[in-house]
């Protein structure tokens, strides 16, 4: 029944049509260093592309997550589609990209750059169909300090607190999806 929405059958096809912008907002990203508590560069070229895109009330928290919202059609439960902005690799790490066949590599790009790209598309393609749901609102979170040291610093620990008090900057939220690389390993 919801592949039978016009609205949804719209944002599909877009999200096809626009992969080689996604390819391209993966490649971007991967060539700005992001390592745990250094992703301030990273931060303001996701800001810029949520805002280029038309995400409402776009922003940089205190600890620098890029949060952005499409809204919803009325009162529900919110939902934040989150992905991280850091990558496992210290700072002077070569970020050189190559292609093989149809593949790119480069430290980062599997883990978390490709998901964060990923997120951007879904906007795009929600905003280009129109597409609210029906209830509360959508929050897109580029969300930092996810690896190792950065011990959830950002989406976790700073949006929504300890013992169940969220940080005030956090939107209101009812559910968290992460989306994030399926096989360790992988970079």
């Amino acid at each position: 029944m919801i592949l039978e929405n016009e609205k949804i059958k719209q944002a599909l096809e877009y999200i096809k049509e626009e992969d080689p912008a996604t390819t391209q907002d993966t490649l971007n990203m991967c060539q700005i260093p992001a390592p745990s508590y250094k992703e301030e560069k990273k931060a303001e070229y996701i800001r810029e592309r949520f805002r280029e895109i038309g995400l409402r009330d776009v922003r940089i928290d205190a600890v620098g997550n890029v949060l952005g919202i499409w809204p919803g059609t009325g009162e529900g439960p919110s939902v934040m589609l989150a992905a991280h902005t850091d990558t496992v690799f210290p700072e002077g790490t070569d970020l050189s990209i190559r292609k093989e066949g149809n593949r790119y590599y480069c430290p980062g790009i599997n883990d978390d750059t490709h998901a964060v790209a990923e997120m951007i598309a879904v906007a795009k393609a929600m905003i280009h169909a129109d597409l609210h749901t029906k209830g509360g609102d959508l929050i897109f979170c580029a969300n930092v300090c996810e690896e190792g040291l950065g011990d959830l610093r950002g989406g976790v620990k700073y949006l929504f607190g300890y013992d169940n008090k969220a940080s005030e900057e956090c939107p209101e939220v009812d559910a968290f999806v992460s989306i994030d690389n399926q096989y360790t390993g992988g970079g």
